[in-house]
C-alpha cells in the first residue's frame, strides 16, 4: 500500500512543485531587484535539485526540460516588469527567512547530488550488459541521495539498477502497469559485462506482478560471476532465462539471461553491482551480504541516476 501511494504521490510533486515555482514567478509582483533575486534563485535551486535527485522515467524523461524551459522564460518574463525597479529599499525588503533557509537546504542538496557523480575510489571497467537504446538508471552514484543502495547494504554502495525508456521517455507502457511485460526493459538480454566463471546461477522464482515483491529473496534469480578477486552481480532476472551454469566460463558480451522482475523489485530492471574478496573465499551467503563494494565503469563512464545509454 505505501508503496503504491508513492508511487502515485511522488510524480505529482515532481510536476506540481516546478508548475507552481514557474507560476509564481510570473504572476509575481516585484517592487524590488532583491525580492526578485531571492524568489528566483529559490526556484531556480528548488528545481535544479529536483532535476538532480528525482527520477523522471515515471512523469517522461524530456518532461523535465520542458519544465525548466518554463521557469527560464518565466524568469525572463518577470524581470521585465522589475527591470526599472531599485535594487533595495529598506522599507520594502520583506525577508522570508523560510525561503533562505529552504534555499540553503536546496544548495546542500545540490552539493550532496553532484558529489555522487564521481566515484569515491578507483572504479572498475565493465561492458554495458543490456545491448540497445535508451536505457535509463535508476539509482546509481555514490552517495545516497542519488542512489540509495548503500544506504541499506555497505556492499551495494555502487550498485545500478538500469530499466530501458520508449520513445515518449516512459519506462512502461503505461502509469505503473501490473503486468511486467508492460515495462519496455523486461525481457531483453542481459550480457556478460566481464570474462570470468560463474560461481552462482539461481533461476527458481517466478516473475512477480509489479509492484509484488520477495524480501526474502533480495537478488532474486541472479548470476554471480568471479573474475579474479572481482564478483559482480546480475540481479532479478527473468525466470527460465538463465543460460549458464556454475562452473562454466564466460566471455564478455556473452548472453547469460533476460531481465526480469524477481526478488526484492517492484517493477523489472537489472541490477548490478561489484565487490571485492581479497582475503577470502565468500560463501552463498556472504556473495550477497559481503565483500568490499567497488564503482563500476561502463566504457569509462560513471553512470548516475538518469544516465542514459
Amino acid at each position: 500500500m505505501i508503496i503504491t501511494i508513492m508511487t502515485f504521490l511522488l510524480p505529482v510533486i515532481e510536476i506540481g512543485i516546478p508548475i507552481y515555482l514557474v507560476y509564481r514567478i510570473w504572476m509575481a509582483d516585484f517592487t524590488i531587484k532583491a525580492q526578485w533575486l531571492l524568489f528566483s534563485a529559490h526556484a531556480l535551486f528548488a528545481m535544479l535539485a529536483m532535476f538532480l535527485i528525482f527520477r523522471w522515467d515515471v512523469v517522461g524523461y524530456q518532461l523535465r526540460y520542458w519544465l525548466y524551459g518554463g521557469l527560464v522564460i518565466a524568469l525572463i518574463a518577470s524581470y521585465q516588469k522589475v527591470a526599472d525597479c531599485p535594487f533595495y529599499i529598506y522599507d520594502e525588503i520583506r525577508w522570508s527567512w523560510g525561503k533562505i533557509s529552504e534555499l540553503v537546504l536546496f544548495g546542500a542538496s545540490i552539493v550532496w547530488a553532484l558529489s555522487g557523480f564521481n566515484p569515491s575510489k578507483k572504479a572498475v571497467d565493465l561492458q554495458y550488459p543490456l545491448e540497445g537504446d535508451s536505457y535509463h538508471v535508476v539509482q546509481g552514484g555514490s552517495s545516497i541521495i542519488i542512489n540509495y543502495h548503500g544506504a541499506f547494504a555497505d556492499p551495494q554502495k555502487y550498485a545500478i539498477d538500469i530499466n530501458q525508456l520508449n520513445d515518449w521517455g516512459f519506462r512502461a507502457s503505461s502509469f505503473q502497469p501490473h503486468q511486467p511485460e508492460k515495462y519496455n526493459v523486461f525481457g531483453d538480454t542481459v550480457y556478460s559485462p566481464v570474462s570470468g566463471i560463474i560461481v552462482q546461477a539461481t533461476d527458481k522464482l517466478k516473475d512477480q506482478d509489479p509492484p509484488k515483491r520477495k524480501p526474502s529473496k533480495p537478488a532474486g534469480n541472479h548470476i554471480w560471476i568471479r573474475h579474479d578477486s572481482l564478483y559482480v552481480l546480475l540481479a532479478h532476472l527473468h525466470h527460465g532465462s538463465i543460460r549458464v551454469q556454475k562452473g562454466e566460463q564466460v566471455k564478455v558480451h556473452q548472453p547469460l539471461a533476460q531481465v526480469g522482475n524477481t526478488g526484492n523489485t517492484t517493477e523489472p530492471h537489472l541490477h548490478i553491482q561489484a565487490v571485492t574478496f581479497p582475503h577470502t573465499k565468500p560463501n552463498a551467503d556472504s556473495l550477497l551480504y559481503g565483500g568490499h563494494p567497488i564503482p563500476i565503469t561502463f566504457d569509462g563512464r560513471f553512470l548516475t541516476r538518469n544516465s542514459i545509454f
